[in-house]
C-alpha cells in the first residue's frame, strides 16, 4: 500500500462517511433516533476523536503523498495548519456557542500541530518522540496548571501520535518501513487496556491522593486513546487489503505462466 498514490477507495469512502455521519448526528442532534440513548451518550463523547480521525486520514492519505516535493508542499501544510490554528481560537473564545461544537477547538489546536509534524517524507523519529516525551513531562509538571487541564484532550493527542506513527506503526507514514508486528500488537493492547484502568481506578475505585488525582486526569485522554486506534484500524486494514490484493495478482501471474508453459 502507498498512502495516497494507489488510494483504496472503497474503504476509504467507508470510513469517512460513517465518522462523518455519527459526527453530524452528535452536532445535530439526531445520533439517538437511530441508537439507544444510552450508546448514543457514549458515542456523542468522543466527537474530538472522530473529527481529528477524518481529517487526518484524508490528510495522511490524500494530501500529504500528493505535495510531497512540491514547491507548495509547505506553503499549503502551513496554511492548513493556520486554518485550524484559526478556527480553533475562534471555538474557543465563542463562549456563546453550544458546547457540543466548541468542543472542537482541542481537536483543531492539535491538528494546526500534527499536520505539519505528519507531513516530511523522512521521518525523524527522534524528534516527534522527544516532542512528545517533553510535553508529558509539562503535562505531569502542570497537571494542576488551569491551561494545562483545559488542554489534556489536545496534549494527549499530541503526546500519544509520535510513538503511535513513528514508532509503533511506522508504515503509516513510512509504507517502507518494517513491519513490527509483536510492537504494534502491544501497543494497541495498551490503548484498549490504559483507558478501561482509568475508568475503574476513577469511577469505580475511586482513588484519592496523587493516584485519583492522576486518574481523574487520565480519563481526559480518552478520546485521543479512541484516534489512535481508529488512525491503527484503518491503515491496518488498507494493509491488508492491499497484501490480499498483491497475493491474488501473483496467483493470476502464476497461472498465467502455468499455462503458457503447457
Amino acid at each position: 500500500m502507498r498512502n495516497g498514490t494507489r488510494l483504496t477507495v472503497g474503504p476509504a469512502v467507508v470510513f469517512h462517511a460513517v465518522l462523518l455521519l455519527v459526527l453530524a448526528s452528535v452536532l445535530f442532534q439526531f445520533l439517538d433516533s437511530f441508537l439507544p440513548k444510552g450508546l448514543a451518550k457514549q458515542v456523542s463523547h468522543n466527537t474530538e476523536a472522530y473529527f481529528s480521525a477524518v481529517v487526518l486520514v484524508a490528510w495522511i492519505q490524500s494530501v500529504r503523498p500528493r505535495l510531497h516535493g512540491s514547491r507548495a508542499e509547505w506553503p499549503v501544510t502551513a496554511a492548513a495548519a493556520a486554518v485550524c490554528l484559526a478556527v480553533a481560537l475562534v471555538f474557543y473564545n465563542a463562549t456563546s456557542w453550544p458546547t457540543r461544537f466548541t468542543t472542537l477547538n482541542e481537536a483543531l489546536f492539535a491538528l494546526a500541530v500534527l499536520i505539519p509534524v505528519v507531513q516530511p517524507r523522512t521521518r525523524r523519529p527522534a524528534l516527534t518522540l522527544g516532542m512528545a516525551g517533553a510535553l508529558f513531562a509539562v503535562t505531569l509538571a502542570g497537571s494542576r496548571n488551569a491551561l494545562i487541564v483545559d488542554m489534556a484532550e489536545t496534549l494527549a493527542v499530541l503526546i500519544l501520535a509520535p510513538p503511535a506513527l513513528d514508532l509503533f506503526d511506522r508504515r503509516v507514514l513510512a509504507p517502507d518501513a518494517p513491519a513490527r508486528r509483536a510492537l504494534l500488537a502491544c501497543w494497541i493492547a495498551f490503548l484498549i487496556a490504559m483507558p478501561l484502568a482509568l475508568h475503574m481506578v476513577t469511577y469505580q475505585v475511586g482513588a484519592t491522593g496523587v493516584l485519583g488525582e492522576a486518574s481523574r486526569y487520565g480519563v481526559r485522554f480518552y478520546e485521543a486513546f479512541i484516534l489512535m486506534l481508529l488512525l491503527h484500524a484503518y491503515f491496518g486494514a488498507l494493509r491488508l487489503l492491499d497484501g490480499r490484493r498483491v497475493g491474488d495478482e501473483r496467483v493470476v501471474r502464476r497461472r498465467a505462466a502455468e499455462r503458457s508453459a503447457a
